[in-house]
């Protein structure tokens, strides 16, 4: 009986830990980043959270300031190491890049996180303090963050700070 007891009790941990799975938004016509697809400076912070299965969970910021075709990159990642990464880059496409990440991200529909399994995103980014927005994906049907990383670094021109502690 105590086993069952205890069987119980872990499996009421286990559901409430796992209530993070989020039901990705069906509504992804606003596209706020092609509002400023012809902006000669840019001020753009996207803040996530992922959730791995029930138990992984994590955050992260990526900074983004653009003016006089450059742009300083920022990424800080809350996980089980944190990391750090700075950089200067030659500004080209960068707010095509936002655009395609945050439409991409959008058409997810699937869940995952928490007792949905998989790993889930969930951002809420804001471009030049004027527009902001709220958007989710599942890794399995768009690796969207490793995307964005990848474009951002092949802009890069020079390494300021990288870390890992």
């Amino acid at each position: 009986m105590k086993f069952i007891k205890l069987i119980f009790a872990i499996l009421t941990i286990i559901s409430f830990s796992c209530n993070s799975a989020k039901e990705a938004r069906k509504d992804y016509s606003k596209i706020i980043s092609r509002e400023f697809l012809n902006s000669d400076s840019l001020s753009i912070v996207i803040n996530y959270k992922g959730a791995e299965g029930c138990l992984g969970h994590f955050r992260g910021r990526i900074s983004v300031e653009a003016s006089d075709k450059k742009f300083y990159f920022t990424h800080v990642h809350y996980g089980d190491k944190g990391k750090a990464e700075v950089f200067l880059g030659e500004y080209e496409n960068i707010i095509e890049i936002i655009e395609q990440f945050e439409t991409n991200s959008k058409k997810s529909t699937k869940m995952c996180g928490g007792i949905a399994g998989g790993t889930g995103y969930y951002f809420n980014m804001c471009i030049n303090n004027l527009e902001e927005t709220e958007f989710s994906y599942c890794q399995s049907e768009y690796d969207g963050l490793a995307y964005l990383l990848s474009s951002m670094r092949k802009l890069k021109t020079k390494e300021i700070y990288k870390s890992v502690y």
